[in-house]
């Protein structure tokens, strides 16, 4: 995609910055949907049927998917700021189709 938007030297600096911040926040989302995720899996392994600590358990994994994709949704935003309107264009495109993808 970065070579198809042909990004200049400084579009391309600001978009490494924000991909690291971005891999950083990820990291930490993705612990704490993994923890969610052991947490549940304990619960079902313990519990003999469907308690309130496994609702909450379920609970606690979407509150941290929901944002695990607000911070996507607002890095993919931050993405779009640095780009002049014409690789917007071909930026909103590409964001468009994958999403379409992912709901195939």
């Amino acid at each position: 995609l970065f070579a198809e938007l042909e990004l200049t030297d400084p579009q391309h600096d600001l978009m490494e910055a924000l991909e690291l911040r971005h891999a950083t926040e990820n990291d930490m989302l993705q612990a704490q949907l993994a923890a969610a995720n052991r947490n549940l899996a304990s619960l079902m392994e313990a519990e003999s049927a469907y308690s309130d600590d496994i609702d909450r358990a379920i609970e606690e994994f979407h509150k941290a998917m929901l944002e695990y994709q607000k911070t996507s949704v607002r890095h993919l935003y931050e993405m779009r700021d640095i780009l002049k309107p014409e690789q917007q264009e071909i930026f909103d495109r590409h964001v468009a189709e994958t999403l379409r993808e992912f709901a195939n």
